[in-house]
């Protein structure tokens, strides 16, 4: 039998003894993970299944109707998710903006000596924290279905600011004909032009002209909003 005194000095000390226990269970995993990958691609190549990212340099084929730079059916699957990213970007730096300004007000005003003041924001944030926030959504989109106005007849909220069924329409900055402003405008069939906040019907692209452009539009009228971006 081995004289212990005999092992390493660091094989003597609970330091070293754990560093040896992380490298056996570092080693252990290793070798799963690569027993995992090995087995996975022997069998995709048995079945002739082709896998890696090759396809994002193929024709996408759809079109998306949200985007920050040019984008068409024939660009590819990677030009399509660099999309997805700008606009899940664009819609989450807006959401951090405006939640930063609303829970600044709202903390200030549960600070406040103003007893009205206090109690409504201190109402605010125990409704809003304790009410889950799939009711809170089904609640918003009720309001917004049944008791807003139609977007041919929306409610003015300021200069070029109109909410509607539509949703919220507001002026947007236009990049792809260089820094224009586009100025949303009430017509006969909705709301046009600027950007539009709705996970809704969005506005038509124009009045449409004669019988066969009015069945278009009808066609086109129960395609959702996913993102918050430029309306056509």
């Amino acid at each position: 039998m081995p004289d212990p005194a005999l092992a390493p000095h660091f094989l003597r000390t609970r330091r070293g003894r754990a560093l040896i226990y992380q490298a056996l269970a570092l080693c252990a995993l290793v070798a799963a993970g690569w027993f995992l990958w090995h087995n996975t691609a022997e069998n995709l190549a048995a079945r002739q299944i082709r896998s890696g990212f090759g396809f994002m340099r193929q024709p996408a084929g759809f079109d998306i109707g949200e985007t920050l730079f040019a984008y068409s059916s024939r660009d590819t699957y990677l030009r399509a998710f660099a999309i997805g990213v700008a606009n899940t970007l664009r819609v989450a730096l807006l959401g951090i903006v405006l939640a930063t300004v609303l829970g600044t007000l709202v903390g200030i005003g549960r600070l406040s000596r103003n007893l009205l003041v206090r109690g409504l924001c201190t109402a605010y944030v125990e409704v809003m924290r304790n009410i889950p926030l799939i009711i809170q959504l089904f609640a918003w989109y009720l309001v917004i279905t049944e008791l807003l106005p139609a977007a041919t007849e929306p409610l003015r909220i300021g200069p070029y600011v109109f909410l509607s069924k539509s949703g919220l329409q507001f002026p947007f900055p236009d990049l792809s004909g260089g820094w224009t402003l586009a100025v949303p405008e009430v017509g006969v069939f909705g709301i046009t032009g600027g950007a539009a906040a709705t996970p809704l019907e969005p506005p038509p692209v124009a009045a449409p002209k004669g019988a066969a452009a009015m069945i278009g539009a009808k066609s086109t009228g129960g395609e959702t909003r996913a993102a918050i971006g430029a309306a056509p």
